[in-house]
């Protein structure tokens, strides 16, 4: 499978005037390019933030997974009986 990249250098022009009241132009372009970098690593941040997040909760997710497909099986269930009836 192969990844697209993008050109995304146009994608934050619109936000850049909204948020610095600056017009991008060849006299900003310097502040338009730490605006851009900004974003990116922003965005990147969340995105393993949320990444973290759902890897901590991937041992419960498992467990859990593995607890359904146990308790729905009906030859488990009949053993899960039994031992519990010797107890």
């Amino acid at each position: 499978m192969s990844i697209r990249i993008q050109n995304n250098y146009d994608a934050f022009k619109a936000d850049f005037k909204k948020d610095t009241g600056l017009d991008y132009s060849k006299d900003t372009i310097s502040e338009y390019l730490q605006y851009i970098n900004f974003r990116q690593t922003d965005q990147q941040s969340q995105m393993n933030l949320h990444q973290i997040n759902q890897l901590n909760q991937l041992p419960d997710t498992i467990r859990l997974r593995i607890a359904e497909m146990i308790t729905s099986h009906e030859t488990i269930k009949e053993l899960l009986r039994k031992l519990d009836n010797r107890r």
